[in-house]
Formats: structure tokens, C-alpha cells, sequence
């Protein structure tokens, strides 16, 4: 399971646009950026299905982001059991939110401080 660190938070934080960004954070700790390819990047993300044949092994999690700030979705919970891929969610302006498809459970860290 992931490291819910300060650090990790700023990182992914330092990516967000007013889009939403998407990727996968590997077993290894690796944040892997990846280009959001739906068609309204301001409201939904969607990553190209040849990067999960890439990386499918070494996936740890998604991540993407609520540069709005929100909780996850039904949506979001929906694909991350679809997907059996735990998601986090990066809410701005201090909180992830990490959600696992088998407990169906949403985790949420927050960073005030930040």
C-alpha cells in the first residue's frame, strides 16, 4: 500500500492544471504522468488503454486529480472496481483520496497545512 505522505501530496499537487491529470504511481514509487485523452479534460480524465498493457504489472495505483476540490464520484468508485485498480484522488486544495475496489472503501488524507 502507499506511503500517504506530505510529500507525496505536494508532488502530485505541483502537477495539477485547472484540467484534471491522470497517471499511475508504480510498485516501485515511480509517478508515471500520463496524457489525459478524454475529450473534456476539465471535467473527466481517461488515460490510453496501451498504457495499461505498458504498465499493467508495476501498477500500484491511478491517480487523477479534482482541481476543483470534491470528493471521489460515484463514478470514480464505479471505474476503480471496474478496473480493480485502487485510485487516489487528488482533491485541491489539501486532500487524497485512496479508493480500493475489493473493500470498496475511500480513505481520505488530508494536508492542511500545505
Amino acid at each position: 500500500m502507499l506511503d500517504f505522505t506530505e510529500s507525496l501530496f505536494k508532488e502530485l499537487k505541483s502537477k495539477i492544471t485547472d484540467e484534471e491529470i491522470c497517471g499511475f504511481i508504480l510498485k516501485s514509487g515511480e509517478i508515471i504522468e500520463l496524457e489525459n485523452i478524454a475529450e473534456d479534460k476539465k471535467e473527466t480524465w481517461m488515460i490510453h488503454p496501451l498504457h495499461f498493457l505498458k504498465y499493467k504489472k508495476e501498477i500500484e495505483c491511478i491517480y487523477h486529480s479534482h482541481p476543483e476540490g470534491g470528493e471521489p464520484s460515484a463514478e470514480d468508485k464505479i471505474s476503480c472496481k471496474r478496473i480493480n485498480i485502487p485510485f487516489l484522488v487528488i482533491s485541491l486544495p489539501s486532500t487524497l483520496y485512496y479508493i480500493t475496489p475489493k473493500e470498496e472503501t475511500c480513505l481520505q488524507f488530508d494536508f492542511t497545512d500545505i
